[in-house]
């Protein structure tokens, strides 16, 4: 978003997390950075340790959020990530300046539904959730502050509407997609006897029905399982059970990604809440069909079923297991739905789409001068 406003003629400041040499070289300029403790919590998920960066979490966003209402310049409008934003918004609001969160999820209270479900149907402590008390409070309080909330998807607004948001204060705003880089070029034509390859790209958690996952395709025949990922802690127990089953691939590059969602055929996600799934647009230019769930948002609104790919139930192996049967016995379908993916995802206009839509969320609280 920083860099599409910027390319538009707005005036940008960036204050982030991350440290000064891992943005773009077009966006330093634009940044101030507070990069000490995100980027250990970073560090700490991408090392499998999610129970201390989860530790860690709190002091981090309150850190951050602390240090952005002290350094905020002059401006029309702040635009925020939920949970890092409460004392920032509070700053901003006293000067006149428009608010807009951005919420990269589902609504918090749904999305804390959804996962304290699921880690009870897994059997592991309500107490380990992965939506905290504090975490939940904040972002309320950021929702009503907020002069607009902006999610990723139709699936992630509608779950802003149950819990009671006015509509008229929730906007979509659907990530987009480099298609410069992602791209089914270079792809080498499988063996029509080559086992179906299914990859999954993202987070192994539980969030992300993993579990569904490895229970409908693990084991089954002509059909190869490929995770791309780091592993969450909560999950390593789960992913022991089907040792041998599946291929795991640890984090790579965005580079090095293209290269296995081309030796693929078909891209799986389960997940139980997701405000969009870039990995979904991703897989699609680069000509796979997708096997989804609705509760992916991006699935929900680039899918349409038995036309880009399948939607299926969340908690439904089984469902998982006969579109995969399905794509593995008709590789003439499975690869017209990619292609018809592939050009669904050329139409929508990469991050210069993106970009116009959030310039227009703007124009809409900001006089034009």
């Amino acid at each position: 978003m920083a860099r599409e406003l910027a390319r538009r003629g707005h005036s940008v400041t960036l204050l982030t997390g991350y440290p000064r040499q891992r943005l773009d070289s077009e966006l330093r300029p634009l940044a101030q950075t507070l990069p000490y403790l995100p980027t250990l919590e970073l560090a700490l998920v991408r090392a499998g340790l999610t129970r201390l960066s989860k530790r860690l979490s709190r002091l981090s966003v309150t850190t951050h959020d602390r240090w952005t209402a002290r350094v905020l310049p002059p401006a029309d409008a702040l635009i925020a990530l939920s949970q890092t934003a409460w004392a920032t918004f509070l700053a901003a609001q006293r000067r006149g300046v428009r608010t807009i969160l951005e919420r990269g999820s589902a609504h918090i209270v749904t999305q804390r539904a959804i996962l304290s479900a699921e880690y009870a149907r897994q059997g592991l402590p309500a107490a380990r959730t992965s939506v905290p008390a504090w975490a939940v409070r904040r972002e309320l309080a950021e929702y009503a502050l907020a002069d607009r909330v902006v999610t990723l998807s139709a699936f992630a607004r509608q779950t802003f509407l149950d819990q009671g948001v006015a509509a008229g204060k929730v906007v979509v705003n659907p990530l987009g997609v480099d298609l410069a880089r992602f791209t089914p070029t270079g792809r080498m034509p499988r063996p029509n006897n080559a086992p179906l390859r299914v990859i999954y790209a993202g987070a192994v958690s539980l969030r992300k029905g993993i579990p569904d996952l490895l229970e409908g395709l693990c084991g089954q025949p002509g059909i190869d399982l490929v995770l791309v990922g780091g592993i969450d802690a909560e999950m390593r127990p789960i992913v022991r059970r089907y040792g041998g089953q599946f291929t795991h691939i640890p984090n790579v590059s965005q580079a090095a990604l293209v290269d296995h969602y081309r030796a693929a055929d078909v891209f799986a996600i389960a997940s139980l809440e997701d405000g969009f799934g870039m990995v979904v647009p991703q897989a699609m230019a680069c000509g796979l069909p997708v096997i989804g769930t609705a509760n992916t948002g991006a699935v929900g609104m680039l899918i349409e079923d038995g036309r880009e790919g399948f939607i299926v139930p969340i908690r439904d192996p089984l469902a998982l297991r006969a579109r995969a049967v399905y794509l593995r016995d008709h590789a003439e379908e499975r690869r017209a739905m990619g292609a018809a993916g592939q050009a669904k995802v050329a139409g929508l206009g990469g991050w210069v789409a993106y970009g116009a839509r959030a310039e227009a969320i703007l124009a809409e609280l900001i006089p034009p001068r």
